[in-house]
């Protein structure tokens, strides 16, 4: 039986109110005084050991079960903490790197749409910085507690946070560590019609990631206003779609009412013309509707056609969200 820490304060509080009435009659029997001293001092320790037990608990996490989570503090200077490079896997045409963090019942507390900063010395002793969406892919057999992952393209084509990537690509070697602490959010809505019923994804390579977090978020039955979801991931080249295919086929059947998934290839998407007038893309953007939000998220260029065919197609500006 557990005891709530009410009925442990009771409990604790009336077992000493009896030692301190009993024991002094008690102790009064004794005239030799080291004999009354041995109890006194076992009395003392078995007091003591039904306190501890009793009120022990308080202080840790919740429990889950046979095991427990807890968000992460950052009480370093600057709010920063530390991680420690525990691994890498190649996943298409992408490797990812997982961090380990101090305790294994750590989770980062990051908000939707906001990102992970990093920190670390290079090999030159410059301070190199990188800002990242944590990707929760299923690319490992460990906890989803105790490790944040980022990802990066292998093609090195990097339009921020290059010095960092460098130094993780070339540099950092497992068992090395780098500082960590939440970063900015950058999901906002300026429309004037609340709440938000409708979103529609429009993502490209590493623009997934975000975008996966937050369908999980939003997907399930009264977790938010939205009732239906749409996602149209697009790539220039088939290797990119194994990074989340497997977890956006999951979230699908998971929520196939609410939730529809487009994966577009085409080869084409570095020119301007690449979304007018493709077949797959008319059909998979749905028309605006008051109470839709659409969320942009992928490199630069992409993110810049994205936006203005969305305002072509009736989205008001105010309605886009572009992540960086």
């Amino acid at each position: 039986m557990v005891l709530n820490d009410v009925c442990k304060t009771a409990l604790v509080a009336f077992v000493l109110a009896l030692v301190v009435t009993v024991l002094p009659k008690f102790m009064s029997k004794f005239k030799d005084v080291g004999t009354a001293e041995r109890i006194r001092n076992a009395i003392s320790r078995f007091v003591s050991n039904i306190q501890s037990k009793l009120t022990s608990g308080k202080s840790q996490p919740e429990e889950v079960g046979t095991a427990y989570t807890s968000p992460m503090p950052f009480s370093g200077d600057g709010g920063w903490g530390k991680a420690t490079l525990q691994a890498t896997y190649v996943v298409g045409s992408f490797t990812v790197y997982e961090f380990r963090l101090p305790k294994s019942h750590y989770t980062v507390p990051l908000a939707l749409g906001q990102q992970l900063d990093f920190c670390c010395l290079s090999s030159k002793d410059d301070i190199c910085t990188g800002s990242f969406y944590p990707f929760e892919g299923n690319i490992s057999t460990g906890p989803t507690a105790g490790v944040v992952r980022v990802v990066l393209p292998n093609d090195e084509k990097d339009e921020g946070n290059a010095k960092f990537m460098g130094v993780l690509r070339k540099e950092l070697q497992p068992g090395e560590e780098v500082a960590i602490k939440p970063g900015k959010s950058h999901l906002t809505y300026h429309g004037k019609q609340v709440p938000v019923t409708d979103m529609v994804y429009l993502a490209s390579e590493l623009g997934i990631v975000p975008v996966l977090d937050q369908i999980r978020a939003i997907s399930p039955k009264g977790s938010s206003s939205v009732k239906v979801s749409s996602v149209i991931w697009m790539n220039d080249k088939r290797g990119d779609f194994d990074l989340a295919m497997d977890d956006l086929e999951r979230e699908y059947m998971k929520y196939s009412t609410k939730l529809a998934v487009s994966c577009i290839m085409d080869d084409q998407f570095s020119s301007s013309a690449a979304m007018e007038g493709n077949r797959e893309v008319e059909e998979a953007v749905p028309y605006f509707n008051p109470g839709t939000m659409a969320v942009v998220s992928g490199p630069k260029r992409f993110a810049e056609k994205a936006s203005g065919y969305l305002m072509k197609r009736g989205y008001p500006q105010d309605c886009i969200c572009v992540l960086p």
